[in-house]
C-alpha cells in the first residue's frame, strides 16, 4: 500500500481551503511551518491554488476575526471547520481540542503500559 509522504501537508491544505470557502469569519492569516504567514486576501488566494503536485506548506493555524473585531487561533483540522462555520463556539471548539488531545495522551500511555506488562510477563514466565 502506498501513503503520500505528504498525506498531512494535503489533508491540512485541503481543510484550510474549505474553511476559506465556507467561514462566516473574516480570515486574517494563514500561519505554516518556519513561522511564515500570508495576511492579504491575493496571497492567501495564490497558496490555496497552489497546485497539488508541488510541495505544499503545512498549515498550522488559521486567524479568523469576528464581526465584533474578536481574533480567533484555529488549526486546521475538522473541529476547526466546525467552528468556522458556525457549527461550534469557540468555547466548544478549545473543549473538544483539549479532549482530543488528552484521549490521545490516554491511549498513547495505555498502549506503553500494555507493553511494559506483556514484556516483564514475558521476561517472569521465561525465567
Amino acid at each position: 500500500m502506498c501513503f503520500p509522504s505528504n498525506a498531512i501537508e494535503q489533508l491540512a491544505f485541503t481543510i484550510s481551503k474549505q474553511i476559506h470557502q465556507n467561514t462566516i469569519y473574516k480570515i486574517v492569516k494563514f500561519e505554516y511551518c518556519g513561522d511564515k504567514s500570508v495576511k492579504t486576501e491575493n496571497q492567501i488566494e495564490d497558496l490555496l491554488n497552489l497546485n497539488r503536485d508541488k510541495e505544499l506548506p503545512v498549515i498550522t493555524k488559521i486567524i479568523l476575526e469576528g464581526d465584533n473585531g474578536i481574533l480567533y487561533s484555529i488549526e486546521p483540522s475538522d473541529i476547526g471547520l466546525k467552528f468556522a462555520t458556525g457549527e461550534l463556539s469557540y468555547n466548544e471548539y478549545k473543549a473538544l481540542q483539549k479532549d482530543g488531545k488528552n484521549k490521545l495522551f490516554m491511549y498513547g500511555s495505555l498502549s506503553i503500559i500494555s507493553f511494559v506488562l506483556v514484556g516483564w510477563g514475558m521476561l517472569f514466565y521465561l525465567i
